[in-house]
């Protein structure tokens, strides 16, 4: 992004000034430096390539990877001024300047909405839940808003800009709630991390949040637990997302031979790892802000290719047969399951058959998946009845395939006829 030339000096378009004098900047969390999580949202935003003046007390860039700088125009400046004269300063150099606190958490949503919108604006919000932060602040300015005290915090810096009418009150709800990789709805968000305690609580906030909001009963009331204590070493020793799905990408094919032979100790070892694992890896991209096309390649590909070759596997390993023919025409049931969820969302512009009402919510819950099927043909094992155990995988499996073709008809019948809509 190339600034224009005004009076001898360079403005920019949009520009970002990030106030990292703060010790706190350093505080990690989820591995990775507060002041490195911020610039990481701004790419998240979609800002790469932006000017970002770094305002620091001591050496807070010190810290920052090699690829930050690479991705972003980052110019490190000293932060010995009070933090309003800094920012008017800023305010100068730019068309619209966006104005952070380098140790807050902050929704990129929030700051793509910022970017994308026009007019002077200060938005503060307290901590989304008790415990996980402390108020901050985010500014949009177009200009220097005027004179303001000395403040200590981006918070009390908008509050005395918005209350002498130099700046416009923004707010939070004005930010898109949908998330829809995540099937679910929730409020933007920006908020300090001041101490260990507030970090703790953080952590377990986003963690929380970037569960989807609809999945199954496994992964909503079984694994959060472990995927939680898997995660945390993961992101602090900065392992790579697409290093969990590349291992699972291998224990969930091992154990289709396994399955065929009848070790269903062994398989079923590897099944239940690979299907907490399947949670830890997209967890752990989202909340290190490291997600990429070959990871969702291999972990929404997995998902979507091994659930039959399983079915089939434990077919085999049950001697074939009956047991077989059924397999083969779930897996029918199956591919015709994904072409209609598929086209419901070609339907509903990107919104997913799972989300789209309360009762697609809770179905989801226990519909024909693998997190369902799996501990359905466990228990037929372990009671010593899996043939008609997995007869029963089939046959939930054309339940599901109905119910959700008697959706897609529904909602297509719906927007045709929007006012006969219930």
């Amino acid at each position: 992004m190339l600034p224009e030339g005004t009076s001898g000096q360079e403005r920019w378009p949009v520009a970002v000034l990030v106030d990292a004098t703060r010790p706190g900047c350093a505080r990690r969390l989820f591995g990775m430096a507060l002041v490195e999580r911020v610039l990481r949202a701004l790419l998240e935003a979609g800002l790469e390539g932006v000017r970002v003046w770094l305002h620091e007390a001591g050496d807070a860039s010190a810290v920052l990877p090699d690829d930050l700088w690479e991705r972003l125009d980052l110019v490190p400046e000293p932060g010995e001024a009070p933090l309003a004269k800094r920012v008017t300063a800023a305010a100068s150099r730019a068309e619209a300047l966006l104005v952070l606190e380098g140790d807050a958490v902050i929704d990129p949503r929030l700051i793509r909405h910022l970017a994308a919108s026009r007019g002077a604006r200060a938005l503060s919000a307290d901590a989304p839940e008790p415990g996980c932060g402390s108020a901050s602040a985010v500014l949009r300015l177009e200009g220097a808003p005027g004179e303001a005290p000395p403040s200590a915090t981006l918070a009390e810096l908008a509050d005395e800009w918005v209350g002498s009418g130099s700046l416009a009150a923004g707010s939070l709800g004005a930010v898109p709630s949908h998330i829809q990789k995540l099937r679910r709805d929730l409020p933007a968000y920006v908020f300090r991390v001041t101490d260990d305690a507030e970090r703790d609580g953080s952590e377990r906030f986003l963690f929380r949040s970037n569960y989807k909001g609809s999945t199954d009963f496994l992964t909503k009331h079984v694994y959060p637990p472990l995927v939680w204590r898997m995660l945390q070493p993961l992101a602090r020793r900065r392992i790579h997302p697409n290093w969990v799905s590349g291992f699972n990408v291998l224990i969930t094919f091992a154990a289709i031979p396994l399955f065929a032979a009848g070790a269903w100790v062994a398989g079923l070892t590897l099944a239940y790892t690979m299907s907490v694992l399947d949670s830890v890896d997209g967890k752990l991209a989202r909340l290190t802000y490291r997600s990429s096309k070959l990871g969702h390649v291999l972990d929404h590909g997995l998902d979507v290719v091994h659930p039959p070759l399983w079915y089939l596997a434990w077919a085999v390993g049950l001697g074939g047969g009956l047991w077989l023919d059924a397999v083969w025409w779930m897996t029918g049931a199956y591919v015709a399951d994904r072409l209609v969820t598929e086209a419901f969302t070609r339907m509903t512009s990107g919104r997913s058959i799972h989300a789209w009402a309360p009762v697609d919510v809770r179905m989801r819950t226990f519909i024909s998946r693998r997190n369902i099927n799996l501990p359905l043909f466990t228990a037929g094992l372990l009671v010593g009845l899996p043939g008609p155990a997995l007869l029963v995988v089939v046959a939930w499996q054309v339940a599901t395939l109905a119910f959700h073709a008697l959706r897609l008809a529904q909602v297509a019948r719906d927007l045709r006829n929007p006012r006969g809509a219930a």
